[in-house]
């Protein structure tokens, strides 16, 4: 499905903890697959798909109005441990990327929305858009088959797997922006970019 080939790892607990249907959704959602495609794969309406991820949003505590909730959710399982994932290809240097597109995979990584991220550089909507297109054509993710799969998903799991970010500090960050710290970070913005930027590590 992915516009580049990976294999995801759910671990013994999430399976003890899901029902199947929900534990065969946060499989396709980690690659990437659309409603659409998830309905056809389990043989349920998009309604009931749509239901299933917003009960995971709720169970994950995530604000559909500050992320972006399917890598929100992928984020929580994933720096949980709960869910991995092996990958064949090469990666990419950070540090070669721009400063401009450095801190926008971050914030992707984090599972900000466009919204989010456009009111923390303090740019429109389609600024943000138009670093993330330049995001797809670096990682080499076609988004043109957006029926079936999910563009954001799919850039959202190269960054953790191919661009050689440091995971111990993105973690600190992804916690620190939970659901109940991340309005008072869109209303003083600069401060946190200065954090986001005194994590080396996370900028290569």
């Amino acid at each position: 499905m992915s516009s580049f080939y990976y294999e995801v790892h759910v671990s013994s607990e999430l399976t003890k903890t899901l029902s199947a249907t929900k534990l065969n959704i946060v499989e396709l959602l980690a690659l990437a697959y659309s409603n659409k495609s998830m309905a056809a794969e389990c043989g349920l309406s998009v309604k009931a798909i749509e239901h299933h991820v917003r009960e995971l949003g709720h169970q994950y505590k995530v604000r559909t109005d500050l992320y972006n909730p399917r890598v929100r959710i992928l984020g929580n399982l994933y720096f949980e441990k709960l869910i991995d994932f092996y990958v064949g290809q090469e990666g990419i240097n950070f540090n070669t990327l721009n400063h401009r597109l450095q801190d926008t995979l971050s914030l992707i990584t984090l599972g900000f929305s466009l919204k989010s991220m456009a009111r923390v550089f303090d740019i429109s909507v389609k600024a943000v858009e138009q670093r993330i297109s330049q995001l797809y054509d670096i990682f080499n993710i076609d988004t043109d088959n957006a029926a079936n799969e999910n563009s954001r998903v799919v850039l959202w799991v190269a960054a953790i797997t191919r661009a050689n970010m440091d995971m111990h500090n993105l973690s600190r960050l992804f916690y620190e922006t939970a659901s109940d710290r991340l309005p008072r970070i869109l209303d003083n913005p600069d401060l946190f970019l200065l954090k986001l930027h005194g994590f080396k590590g996370v900028i290569g």
